[in-house]
């Protein structure tokens, strides 16, 4: 979740039982700090670029071992230099920590909690990134005791309850933009076997519904209180030999293990050359292969976050000599060719399934379009 959440986290505590016998000036510095410290990880975007933040944020400040570290270090450099208390600021500290680790789960992106002995990651992707919601019910402590006379460590207290009543209330609609999700999959003519379902910003009724059948995930845009709409429909095209190799690389093989539903597209920017007289081969053809991650491609937005391009070189798709030559994060300021060159009719790329199933002739269930296609 963002920081100016984590910040209100951070002074909501201070508010309460848990700043009480500290100064107030120190006990919101403590409770800020250790509430945005696991976010420190950002340093891993400035030192390593995005594939050092994207693969490792979340990751090691975010883990046991930091909880059980990092309030330590604050409270203890804290009671050092200010000679209070040790124990009131490793609990304020503790708490402000757990409490950011438990709003990181609840979203999209999750945490890898078990740091350095796994990589599992949790998250629910019951909360948006930035949820209002969250922001509103954490403020109150810093103006309701003002304006209604209630105690600041009341409404303190009441304002955490109902973060955690607001983040349970999700998870229970969650349940329902599920069951809507693979009502509308099933319609559409798939057979699901994982069906998932992410936060969607500002309104809590309308959610990123996933659902895959192996071959293909449909992206469904669903509503709690309205029509539920399939938005399209993805080849998952993991199988294409372009694909597999990206896929073979460091930098494939590790988006693949970072992402929860990933799709993967394979465009034409150019056919070979033809060879010329006395040379092996011609210019190479260009494939630029997309994946996507669709946990990140709100339907409801219609943004694209955190795909990743290969560039793949090829002589034709008989004999087939591929290579990768780079790699490169698409960024939404920073676009690459999003459409297929209709002149490439020679290139090893797959048709792509239809927008929507169930048009004539679309139907997901024995689509040629859905089977790779042998470059040899």
């Amino acid at each position: 979740m963002d920081n100016l959440a984590m910040t209100l986290l951070g002074a909501t505590l201070t508010f309460g039982r848990l700043g009480r016998d500290l100064p107030r000036r120190t006990a919101l510095i403590v409770a800020i700090l250790a509430a945005n410290l696991p976010d420190i990880d950002i340093l891993y975007f400035l030192v390593g670029g995005p594939d050092a933040f994207v693969y490792r944020h979340a990751t090691w400040t975010h883990s046991l071992v930091a909880l059980a570290v990092l309030p330590l270090v604050i409270a203890g450099i804290t009671s050092l230099a200010s000679r209070l208390r040790f124990v009131p600021l490793l609990m304020l500290a503790g708490a402000a920590m757990v409490g950011h680790l438990a709003l990181d789960m609840a979203g999209s992106w999750g945490i890898a909690p078990l740091t350095p002995f796994s990589t599992l990651r949790i998250g629910a992707g019951w909360v948006y990134s930035t949820d209002l919601y969250v922001w509103a019910l954490l403020s109150l402590p810093l103006w309701l005791p003002r304006f209604a006379g209630v105690p600041a460590e009341r409404v303190s207290v009441i304002a955490l309850g109902l973060v955690v009543a607001w983040i349970g209330l999700l998870g229970g609609l969650s349940g329902f933009a599920r069951a809507k999700a693979e009502a509308v999959a099933e319609a559409a003519g798939l057979n699901p076997s994982d069906v998932r379902v992410y936060a969607s910003p500002f309104l809590p009724t309308r959610w990123n519904g996933l659902v895959s059948d192996g071959a293909h995930v449909a992206q469904i845009r669903v509503s709690l209180t309205g029509e539920s709409v399939l938005e399209s429909v993805h080849l998952r095209n993991l199988e294409h030999p372009a694909v597999r190799l990206a896929v073979a690389t460091d930098a494939g093989s590790r988006y693949l293990n970072w992402a929860a539903m990933p799709v993967a597209e394979v465009i034409c920017l150019s056919e070979p050359g033809e060879r010329p007289k006395g040379k092996k081969a011609g210019t190479p053809g260009r494939l630029a292969v997309r994946f996507a991650d669709l946990r990140f491609a709100d339907p409801w937005l219609e943004r694209k976050v955190g795909e990743l391009r290969f560039d793949v070189e090829y002589q034709n798709r008989y004999t087939v000599p591929m290579r990768v030559t780079g790699s490169a994060w698409v960024t939404p300021w920073k676009r690459d060719a999003p459409a297929d060159v209709p002149a490439c009719k020679d290139a090893p790329i797959e048709p792509r399934p239809p927008l929507v199933a169930g048009d004539e002739d679309s139907s997901l269930e024995g689509n040629e379009s859905a089977t790779p296609a042998d470059p040899q």
